[in-house]
């Protein structure tokens, strides 16, 4: 599912708990991961270029910067533009490797876990 204003998608039905975990335990994900970290190293500013004009219509709606949270953050590249674009970030991955691509790579540090999991206590998220 897609907003038809700014084009941010969502998956629904929301998977279950253990069907999330299934997918990132699976082989299939593993390889296909590393592989995706090799392209996505080659092609950074293919996928840094897409991020960008997504940005650019999210902030159509939301012209003053805020905190953004990244749910499901994966290697932290929608984080490295919100931050380079003067937003507050935070993350949260299930994926352990994508977790220290993000602090590796960006020096972002991304929480490991799940939604439910992690403790955001009195934080609050303008998106």
């Amino acid at each position: 599912m897609r907003c038809k204003h700014c084009g941010q998608g969502v998956l629904w039905p929301l998977p279950s708990r253990h069907e999330i975990n299934e997918v990132y335990r699976s082989a299939e994900y593993v390889d296909s991961y590393d592989a995706a970290g090799e392209s996505f190293a080659i092609s950074g500013d293919s996928v840094t270029d897409q991020l960008a004009s997504r940005f650019d219509r999210m902030e159509e709606f939301l012209p003053q910067q805020g905190t953004v949270l990244d749910v499901g953050a994966s290697r932290g590249y929608f984080l490295k533009e919100a931050k380079a674009r003067g937003w507050s970030i935070a993350g949260i991955e299930s994926g352990y490797d994508a977790v220290l691509f993000a602090k590796e790579r960006f020096g972002i540090d991304v929480e490991h876990g799940s939604l439910e999991s992690i403790d955001l206590g009195e934080q609050r998220f303008d998106c």
